[in-house]
Formats: C-alpha cells, structure tokens, sequence
C-alpha cells in the first residue's frame, strides 16, 4: 500500500516560521520525525513576512 492508497499526506506544510525565534521549536526535529512516518514526505516552510515559498 503506497501513500495515496493509505491516506498519508505527500507534503507537510510548517507555517508561522517567523515566531521561531521567541519559540522553543525545532523544524528540523519535527521533519525527522515525520520522515519516520512518511519517508516520502515533502517539506513546505512558510513564512509570511517574508514571503518565503508563497507564490501569488
């Protein structure tokens, strides 16, 4: 049974990447876990400040 089949997700979208600073939370930590899960998954970091992998 591949992803489509059991209902996982292909991608993990993380937001609200500009709090990082004033939190005590690890993207990278967070994404290793996941590819334990899935090991197929795609990463999506956004930050809305800057725009980063926001496309109008």
């Amino acid at each position: 049974m591949d992803a489509n089949e059991s209902g996982m997700s292909h991608t993990l979208v993380t937001t609200k990447l500009e709090l990082l600073p004033h939190a005590t939370f690890s993207v990278s930590a967070l994404q290793e876990d996941a590819h334990r899960v899935q090991p197929n998954l795609d990463f999506l970091e956004v930050c809305a400040l800057n725009g980063t992998d926001l496309e109008v």
